[in-house]
């Protein structure tokens, strides 16, 4: 028995709609304001000198690979990561992370 006042969780209002799609033109302006251009708050360093500043950077790294180190999970985990961060759906530090462990497995590849 409730209280008077309260009300019941199942009577608590209408469902929210699980089915609604999300807005797809949303991320393209996330993404068009500030997005590729956002910061790391440390630069990752490259192993053959120079380093990643800003997301733009990362991708363009990642883009630089060969297809087959591309396709490797770890660039992949790091490229999703990184869409995810340029449209506002993730956090910058998350794909700082993403991309230095796929560097670092790729230099233990490499050896």
């Amino acid at each position: 028995m409730l209280a008077a006042g309260r009300r019941s969780r199942l009577n608590a209002g209408p469902m929210p709609d699980l089915t609604r799609r999300p807005d797809p033109h949303r991320a393209d302006r996330m993404a068009d304001a500030d997005g590729w251009q956002r910061t790391f708050d440390e630069p990752i360093p490259l192993p053959g000198g120079g380093a990643l500043v800003s997301l733009r950077d990362a991708g363009e790294f990642i883009q630089a690979l060969p297809p087959r180190q591309q396709k490797a999970a770890p660039w992949q985990t790091a490229t999703r990561i990184l869409i995810a961060t340029a449209e506002g759906r993730d956090f910058v530090m998350h794909a700082r992370i993403a991309v230095v462990r796929a560097l670092k497995r790729s230099e233990a590849n490499e050896r």
